[in-house]
């Protein structure tokens, strides 16, 4: 059997941080989210003779094969394709996670709905490989779309999503623009600060949670200048809440590209590197590309992924 399986990126808008737990658990946490159509996609081949794996650079055999053998699917053939960059922010092993947890259910015909999917892609992330992170990224990889998610109730895999309209984001998509840094993270264990909270991480968490109703509100009015504001105030409690976020490299950046005209930016994800994302007037926007461009960025040509994971027999 041979199997195509795909599924979609993410941009936090507001609230990232606060979906880990032990945060979520314990005080409850939101974000608002989008999926995008930078997509990490799975080929799997059940009957062939051939074994292996191959994969995007960045990436690791190890994370493809705990997939398989939390399966008892080993040795398998596998190609993993992946068009953005590993480790870039924009929760990319979460989209391969939960594209692998397709391709294998479809492959061994076991019925899973999109949460369960989530659940156990970022269970055998979290527990098995390691990798300490909240459940944004694979709902968002899972469901697609715009989404507000809450975390620690008591839904499926403590996970409520509340999905949101094209109409809704409309007024403020014309203004996001997407870079990559040119830097990749380096620091693989960022969100780990979040293991321990402090008082202090608590209030910032709390305040980054905060932003996201009133993100909701201004995209409703259509209020840019005050998503803006919104967004660089993420920006500035992000890099309170948890050490390595940002650096002085970054920093330039940043200050570069709010010279250059931008209302409002920050790195998406855990930070360190990677991919930015900026609150960017239309009118400005092919001069700033260029601008960002002579400074080591890469413009991406985004948009909004509504499909969310995708398997099918090929």
């Amino acid at each position: 059997m041979k199997i195509k399986s795909s599924a979609p990126c993410r941009i936090s808008l507001m609230g990232g941080g606060t979906d880990i737990y032990p945060y979520a658990k314990a005080h409850g946490g939101m974000c608002l989210s989008m999926a995008i159509n930078i997509r990490q996609e799975i080929v799997l081949d059940t009957a062939s003779s051939i074994k292996g794996l191959k994969y995007p650079d960045g990436a690791n055999a190890d994370f493809y094969k705990a997939f398989f053998n939390q399966f008892d699917l080993w040795p398998v053939k596998m190609n993993a394709i992946f068009d953005g960059e590993i480790t870039g922010g924009i929760g990319s092993s979460a989209a391969a996670a939960v594209a692998l947890v397709g391709a294998i259910a479809k492959a061994q015909n076991i019925k899973y709905d999109l949460d369960e999917i989530a659940q156990i892609a970022w269970n055998i992330e979290v527990n098995k490989l390691d990798l300490f992170g909240g459940k944004q990224d694979q709902w968002a990889a899972a469901h697609g779309g715009v989404n507000l998610f809450k975390f620690g109730g008591k839904f499926n895999g403590g996970v409520e999503t509340i999905p949101l309209s094209f109409s809704f984001i409309e007024p403020v998509l014309p203004y996001l623009m997407l870079f990559h840094t040119g830097k990749n993270r380096k620091n693989s264990k960022i969100q780990e600060g979040f293991k321990e909270l402090t008082e202090d991480k608590i209030q910032y968490l709390d305040a980054l949670k905060g932003l996201v109703p009133e993100a909701i509100k201004a995209i409703h009015k259509g209020d840019i200048d005050m998503f803006a504001k919104l967004f660089n105030l993420s920006w500035e409690y992000k890099k309170m809440s948890n050490d390595g976020v940002s650096n002085e490299a970054i920093e330039l950046l940043v200050s570069k590209a709010k010279k250059s005209g931008a209302m409002a930016l920050r790195l998406t994800g855990a930070g360190g590197g990677g991919y930015a994302i900026m609150v960017v007037p239309m009118e400005i926007q092919n001069r700033f590309k260029k601008e960002m461009e002579n400074i080591g960025m890469k413009w991406v040509d985004f948009s909004i992924d509504f499909q969310g994971l995708s398997v099918r027999q090929i």
